[in-house]
């Protein structure tokens, strides 16, 4: 149900109706916040319907966000918080210094 009420979204706010496609994007939000489900939102990325949608009130913010960070970069992957394993070293991919930091 994600996938047709994302595609109805983007259908509607293709053809100018902003009010039917922000309806639609919500009730998408609502299948896939449950299951955390965002293949649909990055399959099919709309950057600028989710912008505008975020303004609005909508119940999924936290989600919401998730998608546009997922949508803006989608090969990143979360960014860790904090000083490195070891506090030995800057942000590197790795070190020899620790095991927590080695490549495997």
């Amino acid at each position: 149900m994600t996938q047709a009420f994302l595609l109805e979204a983007i259908a509607r706010d293709t053809l100018g109706d902003e009010d039917a496609a922000d309806r639609a994007l919500e009730r998408a939000l609502d299948h896939a916040e449950p299951d955390g489900a965002l293949l649909w939102f990055l399959l099919h990325p709309v950057p600028a319907l989710l912008e505008r949608h975020a303004r609005h009130r909508t119940s999924h913010a936290a989600l919401l966000a998730d998608i546009q960070n997922l949508v803006a970069d989608p090969g990143s992957e979360p960014r860790p918080t904090g000083p490195p394993p070891c506090g030995n070293h800057s942000a590197r991919a790795s070190c020899a210094c620790c095991a927590t930091c080695r490549p495997t």
